[in-house]
């Protein structure tokens, strides 16, 4: 750290704030600052116009009592110059000015005038508009305010309640910015909504000290920073009040979770928890498929007779009212609808009733992809149970879920790349008079393995319009995954196991269904194997994988076949001899293979893998052990995350 020496206008420099008192600076950039290489030639620096600000501060300083042999100003103590030294002086920087004996704050645009006890052109003075004035502001014990000819106008305690009035920031955070942890999120965030600084990156890089985080600063990311900014807060809090911003009304339908400046907290001064919420103890964390929470969402009607998901924010507004936000479910999680305003409730309102789930929110929804929701959400199956008068809805179950919305009984049919899926819809009804229950299913389509072709299709087309992507390889191997875990170890009757899992009446016509589906596709779907627990399967398919790529192709492609138009039992290692036969393996290798039990461990530990991604259907695709990608996303969806990896991007 780098201090002028008050007596001989030098740069001294000490381990740390702690080594001796000093005083600092707080102020408005303007032409002609003296900057850290310049002061090291006191005479070139005494004819720039900015080295009054020096020679005042270091004799303010020297009038204190007692005397203070030090001071600190931005633009001389830092070398900008080095990157390392400016970064630690950015994260510093709170806790320097809050270690600081006094803190000079020099309004060069306050004329100077007798100073008033609420000063009418206080208000006016561009340092209440500078972002990295807020904490310069908060940060210090003692602030005093001078006009442009040195003249004191008082000091920050003496003018608690006029500067609280000017800037949003609460008086006891003014009087102890050890209280700054008291007030939630939303309403720190809105002290800066109608600040700027010069550079983009900077509005995010003067709030760390507010919110006691630390972060590398990347000039150049522009407005990434302010979304690195709300990451790392929600690693370390888990106020929701962050999620509290409201838009511009620029007319963008769709959002994500998290705010694009501090702009958009500018209703938030008002905000505050909860203490009795239940929201204050929840867990959540940024995935890269958004925000991963476990909740279980409100529902409201909406002025089109639809409902919105509500997110409770566990928060509420000095005039009572208890805030959420609007959400709404698409095949890829849940995104923010009505950005431009919260929900707000006069009383308290539960989250929905049921057990709480995994709920994905989209971090950021561009503009682009805003309007293609739009579209994609207008394709939709709604389900009208019209039921006769005698019967009750006992069961509803539907697959995927993920594309199903509950409040809405609405089956999405997604974008072009999700008509390959299969889309089951299941009613259970009882008759309340006799107890007799009755059952019907609707198959939309049948998921086939075109999603493979998809992939390929987007490896072609890498290596014809990536740059040297001719040159590159791309390896797909196989990984165990378990669609039924409670499967039977021994193999039985394909009805057998339906009818467990949906009943007999239930079983029939969901395979009288699969089977006309499948010859739709051309596909011959044949019950008459047996179904069970795959995990001898799957340690086929890693034995394959030490012979390559290719094997391991055929292994798996000759199980779907035994699978599905075959008469097997996947079940039994006769079976898995057979397969691996016919995929040109060595038949006494693969014998000693599933004999030893050799591949379990790694089966076991690659289903526990695909769990911790909460991996809930496949095909689902891993690109470079680091980016899920699901298997209905189209070949664009696959190409941009293959260059996102070959340019070495965070993915």
């Amino acid at each position: 750290m780098w201090l002028i020496n008050t007596s001989t206008l030098r740069l001294d420099s000490v381990p740390g704030p702690e080594s001796q008192p000093y005083a600092i600076l707080s102020h408005t950039w303007e032409k002609g600052e003296v900057s850290f290489q310049q002061i090291a030639n006191l005479n070139e620096a005494q004819t720039m116009k900015g080295f009054q600000k020096i020679a005042k501060t270091c004799e303010l300083a020297q009038k204190q009592d007692p005397p203070l042999q030090h001071a600190w100003i931005d633009t001389c103590c830092i070398d900008k110059t080095s990157s390392a030294e400016l970064a630690e002086s950015i994260n510093s920087m709170f806790a320097w000015y809050k270690k600081a004996t006094v803190c000079f704050v020099f309004l060069s645009d306050l004329p100077a005038h007798k100073p008033e006890s609420w000063d009418p052109m206080l208000p006016l003075c561009r340092w209440f508009t500078r972002g990295w004035a807020l904490q310069e502001l908060i940060a210090p014990k003692v602030v005093e305010f001078y006009d442009c000819e040195w003249n004191c106008h008082g000091t920050k305690s003496q003018r608690m309640y006029e500067i609280e009035h000017i800037t949003g920031v609460d008086a006891k955070v003014l009087g102890n910015s050890n209280l700054l942890s008291t007030i939630c999120v939303g309403a720190r965030m809105s002290w800066a909504a109608g600040r700027q600084t010069t550079r983009q990156e900077d509005m995010a890089y003067c709030l760390l000290g507010i919110f006691d985080v630390n972060m590398t600063m990347i000039y150049g990311e522009g407005g990434k920073a302010f979304i690195r900014l709300q990451e790392q807060i929600i690693k370390d809090s888990n106020d929701m009040t962050l999620f509290a911003w409201t838009s511009d009304g620029s007319g963008q339908v769709y959002r994500g979770l998290l705010a694009r400046s501090p702009s958009e907290f500018r209703a938030c001064r008002n905000l505050r928890r909860l203490g009795n919420s239940s929201t204050l103890n929840t867990d959540y964390m940024l995935t890269n498929n958004g925000l991963r929470i476990q909740t279980c969402l409100a529902s409201v009607s909406t002025e089109t007779s639809e409902k919105d998901y509500i997110l409770n924010l566990g928060s509420s507004r000095v005039t009572g009212d208890l805030i959420g936000i609007h959400l709404t479910k698409t095949p890829n999680g849940f995104v923010r609808r009505l950005p431009e305003q919260f929900f707000r409730a006069e009383e308290y309102y539960a989250p929905g009733a049921g057990e709480q789930s995994i709920t994905y929110i989209r971090k950021d929804v561009t503009p682009e992809e805003s309007g293609r929701l739009e579209i994609q959400l207008k394709r939709r199956i709604k389900v009208i149970l019209d039921l006769p008068r005698d019967f009750e809805l006992t069961s509803l179950e539907v697959q995927p879920s993920a594309l199903w919305d509950q409040y809405n009984l609405t089956l999405m049919l997604g974008d072009d790349a999700h008509a390959d899926r299969f889309r089951f819809l299941s009613v259970e009804l009882r008759d309340k008079s006799t107890g007799t229950l009755a059952y019907f299913a609707i198959i939309c389509k049948l998921l086939d393995l075109s999603s493979l072709k998809r992939l390929d299709r987007a490896i072609e087309l890498y290596k014809k319009v990536y740059p040297g992507g001719r040159d590159d390889t791309f390896t797909v191997s196989w990984h165990a995954f378990y669609l039924d875990p409670s499967a039977p170890k021994q193999g039985i009757p394909w009805l057998e196991r339906h009818e467990q899992r949906f009943g007999p009446d239930k079983a029939t016509a969901l395979q009288d269904r699969l089977a006309s589906m499948g010859r739709q596709h051309g596909i011959k779907i044949s019950f008459a194997g047996r179904i069970g627990n795959t995990r001898g399967a799957h340690r086929l398919i890693a034995m394959s994988g030490t012979k390559g790529p290719e094997a391991q192709d055929r292994v798996v492609m000759e199980l779907f076949r035994v699978h599905f138009e075959g008469d097997g039992d996947v079940t039994s290692y006769d079976t898995l001899l057979r397969v691996a036969e016919r995929a040109g393996l060595d038949r006494d290798e693969v014998e000693t293979w599933l004999g030893s039990g050799a591949g379990g461990e790694m089966v076991d530990a690659e289903v526990r893998e695909a769990r911790r991604r909460d991996v809930t259907g496949v095909p689902s695709f891993l690109v470079q052990g680091t980016y899920d990608v699901d298997g209905a996303q189209d070949e664009q969806a696959f190409l941009e995350v293959f260059i996102k990896v070959e340019e070495g991007e965070a993915v």
